[in-house]
């Protein structure tokens, strides 16, 4: 498959169905987006086959009911006696602060008693022919108030100031630029609601005038007014006076004191609303659109989904396919073939891929924001992706080839620049180029301070300022290069040799220079990597055989038990299997020794650290060792503090180390000597320290005892394995302490420093 992939027609296929899994992506998304912009789509909603139940239903009950209030309130603007009259006096000041028109004289007074009322048919002939103001910015007045009296008469007669003419004027404009669109809104209102082959019936009332607006019979009225759920299936009621509300939409009460109680406060003091549904749909009215709307179009969400998580997988694949496929032939896998695209300059086709980008989005905002009905819009988006998936993918897949090349940046434009450049000067040698720069520079500065202090010109005193600061900048730039060399140099000589130089930014002999190091750093770390692994290998075949010694070395040591549980009478056979098992046990303290430093020396350990009263361990285990201290007639002089002495360390491990040393001193310490033995402890540090007098004559270095199978009794008459040492100093070290010794003639000194902690237990009480 792997190859097979490589083949053009693989490559073909690949394209085919990632060029359909766009095209059903971004239709699934166009879809969606589209049932969300017409609230068909809400997660409460997508296995709800209920127009009446949805959330659109209760989307379209809102606008309608938003609708009525707003028609109510016209017809109070625009009806006299509940019948349109062009010849309605209309209150301009009453009518800009969006208040109805009332029969109160204060409504409308504009400040110095004074009412400006126009007819209604003049306002709106004056509004559809334009108005205009004059020098003073007074509207030119096309009609005449109905008080015979214009802003302009009143202004120059002195009954009014010119601020408050300036008001009115203003307020004017306000009713002119409004009224022609309330009066469309009035006539669609009226043709959609105030009929008989509506869906919808409002009955909506308020005290000021005593006005009942309904489009319902008197008896209807009053039966919805007794029962209104049994009547109707949709409604929403609300009772200004008795405060009462009672509605069977989701979301209506929320919306009503959000959106509808200021404007019912236009209606009167003391509203009740009332509008409700009928769910048959008997009239074809809006309802019954947005209900065909709603079957037509709410099974499509589980689809779009799941058709939108699918296209979503199968666009990844299918890209991700292309990408690793891309350049590459069957039967030449290693290399990348470049097509004639990519001779293009990567920094076109990233600008197409910008345009590309823009010109998506434009288009697809226009096709979803558009008036457009859903299937077109799925043609229109699903043609477009097409489109912009082809161009895509052909910019997209000559970039991935040109990485995969390692050819991005040789092929941009700029690169083309300055390779260019430096193939000229190239061709120099640096000594001339040196020359030349320094000879062109210095004639470029002379020349351009001449023109500063003799022709006076400021453009050739910039220029030097800036010929300066280049000059300054390059020398800083090479100066910082040669340092990041330096230290480079410094932190590969101190052991890091994975460290590299970072050569971005470097040019010319710097970059050489750098890259020189850096391939330096990478030979000395294969060449101690190399050594690490023999290392390694060494401790493994260690461990290894260790552990295969271990095994019949158990068995011969069971065996030597189970003979010495017979009742052997033969003394010399008696003295034979002593010896036997003595030396079984001496090779089997060697294998573990052998595991023990094994595995220190590679890491594979795990300590348990926790506190160790120091004192303690060392009482304990010098009382281990009495019988052997005894044997050999040593004495041991003990120096130690009367308080505990805590430290931080694996338990296990740390009486490994004490013992490692007690077990030295057993071995090759001279007999009838003394032996001492002190712990010494200051505020944040405690010293543990072993002297002894040798009984052979230590020829080794001091720093050489400490590494494994070496011993001070070079001629190997005693029975140590030369690890104890070893161990006890690899441990020390693990736990963070110190490990030293020291030799004075035969007097031979092991210490041991771990960091002093505080006693948990008086820090508790000081904490209680």
């Amino acid at each position: 498959m792997k190859k097979l992939r490589h083949t053009t027609g693989m490559k073909v296929l690949f394209v085919i169905l990632h060029q359909v899994f766009a095209v059903l992506l971004v239709v699934s998304i166009v879809l969606l987006s589209a049932l969300f912009g017409r609230k068909m789509f809400d997660t409460n909603d997508i296995l709800n086959q209920s127009f009446t139940d949805s959330g659109y239903f209760a989307e379209v009950f809102k606008e309608t009911s938003q609708e009525i209030i707003k028609y109510v309130i016209l017809k109070e603007q625009f009806e006299v006696n509940g019948v349109y009259d062009e010849d309605k006096e209309i209150d301009i000041v009453a009518y800009a602060n969006g208040r109805i028109v009332a029969g109160q004289q204060m409504d409308g007074e504009n400040g110095f008693g004074q009412r400006i009322q126009y007819r209604l048919g003049d306002l709106i002939k004056w509004a559809d022919a334009g108005y205009e103001e004059d020098e003073n910015g007074i509207l030119v007045e096309a009609y005449t108030p109905l008080s015979g009296k214009s802003i302009h008469q009143s202004l120059e007669d002195g009954s009014m100031d010119y601020d408050n003419a300036k008001r009115n004027s203003q307020m004017t404009e306000q009713v002119l630029d409004s009224i022609r669109s309330d009066s469309e809104l009035y006539k669609r209102y009226l043709n959609k609601y105030d009929v008989n082959d509506s869906n919808v019936r409002y009955w909506i009332s308020g005290d000021r005038h005593s006005h009942v607006y309904t489009n319902m019979t008197d008896q209807e009225s009053k039966d919805e007014m007794k029962n209104v759920e049994e009547n109707w299936g949709s409604y929403f009621y609300y009772d200004n006076v008795s405060l009462h509300m009672r509605t069977s939409v989701d979301g209506m009460e929320d919306y009503f004191y959000e959106q509808l109680e200021r404007m019912t406060g236009a209606v009167g003091e003391n509203t009740m609303v009332l509008i409700s549904v009928d769910t048959d749909f008997p009239y074809a009215d809006s309802f019954a659109s947005a209900n065909r709307e709603f079957q037509k179009y709410h099974p499509w969400i589980i689809g779009g989904i799941f058709l939108l998580a699918c296209s979503v997988i199968s666009f990844i694949m299918t890209l991700v396919l292309l990408t690793t496929t891309a350049g590459r032939v069957e039967g030449q896998e290693d290399k990348i073939r470049m097509n004639l695209v990519d001779k293009i300059k990567a920094e076109f086709i990233f600008l197409a891929l910008v345009l590309l980008l823009v010109i998506t989005t434009v288009v697809a905002v226009q096709i979803v924001y558009g008036n457009w009905k859903i299937p077109g819009m799925l043609i229109m988006a699903g043609t477009m992706t097409y489109v912009c998936d082809s161009v895509f993918l052909v910019l997209y897949l000559s970039l991935v080839r040109r990485v995969k090349a390692d050819m991005l940046w040789k092929s941009s434009l700029i690169y083309w620049i300055l390779s260019g450049i430096r193939k000229v000067f190239s061709n120099v040698r640096i000594t001339a180029r040196i020359m030349l720069y320094f000879i062109g520079g210095n004639l470029l500065f002379l020349l351009l301070v001449y023109e500063t202090f003799v022709g006076r010109s400021v453009l050739a005193a910039l220029f030097a300022v800036c010929l300066m600061a280049a000059g300054a900048y390059y020398m800083l730039r090479n100066s910082i290069q040669r340092n990041k060399i330096l230290e480079g140099v410094n932190k590969i000589a101190e052991g890091n040799l994975k460290f590299k130089i970072d050569t971005e930014g470097f040019y010319g002999g710097n970059k050489s220079f750098a890259d020189a190091v850096n391939n330096i750093g990478d030979g000395l770390y294969r060449a101690v990597d190399e050594n690490t692994k023999n290392e390694r290998m060494k401790a493994d075949l260690i461990t290894n055989v260790s552990h295969d010694i271990k095994t019949p070395l158990t068995s011969i040591i069971n065996y030597v038990n189970l003979i010495k549980m017979e009742h052997i009478e033969n003394e010399r056979l008696k003295e034979y299997v002593d010896i036997l098992d003595a030396k079984a046990q001496r090779l089997k303290q060697l294998t573990e020794d052998l595991v023990e430093a094994s595995k220190i020396s590679s890491g594979n350990i795990e300590l348990h650290m926790q506190c160790i009263d120091f004192v303690e361990l060392v009482y304990q285990t010098g009382g281990e060792f009495n019988e052997k201290f005894e044997k050999k007639d040593l004495t041991t002089i003990t120096k130690l503090p009367k308080e505990p002495v805590y430290i931080m360390a694996d338990g296990r491990r740390i009486w490994r180390v004490v013992e490692n040393l007690y077990n030295n001193v057993a071995k090759y310490a001279l007999a009838h000597t003394r032996v001492y033995v002190t712990v010494e402890a200051t505020e944040t540090e405690m010293e543990f320290s072993i002297k002894n007098i040798s009984e052979q004559e230590i020829k080794v270095d001091t720093t050489e005892l400490t590494e494994r199978f070496i011993r001070g009794d070079t001629a190997r008459t005693t029975e140590g394995s030369g690890l104890g040492l070893s161990i006890a100093k690899n441990l020390t070290g693990l736990m963070d302490g110190r490990f030293s010794i020291g030799l004075d003639g035969d007097l031979f000194k092991v210490s041991v420093c771990f960091p002093r902690i505080e006693n948990p237990m008086q820090e508790n009480m000081q904490e209680k």
